[in-house]
């Protein structure tokens, strides 16, 4: 038997690992052919802003060479999907999409990541007010970098960072931090330790199960909740094995 999982195509880093992690788990629990189908209304080329560095479709490609799985992606152009996804089930949110990078987080150069909204093309205000939970500080993040970087080194990615200098970054971090979503997708699939900075403790830890949840600053303790973030972490990956192997 096989499956095929169609995909409206968006621009968000949890609407690219999300299914592509997806599918290679179902792949692995099944041991059938599972294709992924993006469906992009844009041609192919197309980016998001002009001045971007890549387009969307080049951080799919990334993420699928770098995503270990037997899944089969492919991504078509010029399709308006009537729909978000088919053959997608995300009744256990925290590990049917989690799956690792090839080459994983080391935390070997020991500054923090930081990844603010400040500079996304719109705010969740304007787009998604219902959404203003994931982004508490949204407005505050300027001054919220500034009184980290008095005591730690940082490093700010977003959107405008390459996928894979983005990546870069987060395996060499000491801890990332961020809001509910964005680049903290990419955090999630290269098993970084995570601080998330949202309103709703339960949704964020179903997103990002090994995250350490805050509602504000963390700059006093940041090397406990390392630790306490990578513990979290080790019985996350128990679990997902379990999840994969469930016969």
């Amino acid at each position: 038997m096989s499956v095929t999982i169609n995909w409206k195509g968006k621009i968000g880093y949890g609407d690219i690992v999300s299914p592509i992690c997806y599918a290679h788990n179902e792949a692995e629990r099944r041991g059938e052919e599972v294709t992924l189908n993006f469906y992009f209304e844009h041609a192919p080329g197309t980016k998001f802003k002009e001045e971007d560095s890549e387009t969307i479709n080049d951080r799919i490609d990334y993420i699928v060479k770098n995503t270990p799985g037997s899944a089969i992606v492919n991504q078509f152009y010029n399709h308006k999907l009537g729909y978000d996804h088919t053959n997608y089930d995300d009744s256990n949110r925290s590990y049917h999409n989690l799956r690792f990078a090839k080459e994983t987080w080391t935390g070997e150069d020991g500054h923090i990541a930081i990844v603010p909204s400040y500079g996304n093309k719109k705010q969740f205000d304007e787009y998604a007010p219902g959404k203003r939970w994931k982004d508490p500080l949204s407005g505050q993040w300027e001054e919220y970098i500034n009184d980290l970087g008095n005591r730690h080194r940082v490093s700010v990615i977003d959107y405008a960072t390459p996928v894979s200098q983005a990546a870069d970054i987060i395996k060499k971090s000491k801890i990332v931090i961020g809001y509910h979503g964005s680049l903290m997708w990419l955090a999630r699939w290269l098993q970084a330790p995570m601080i998330v900075i949202s309103d709703k403790k339960s949704f964020t830890e179903k997103g990002f199960p090994w995250s350490v949840h805050s509602y504000s600053s963390v700059h006093y303790v940041i090397n406990n909740l390392q630790e306490y973030s990578l513990y979290r972490l080790n019985e996350v990956k128990r679990t997902l094995d379990e999840y994969l192997h469930r016969v």
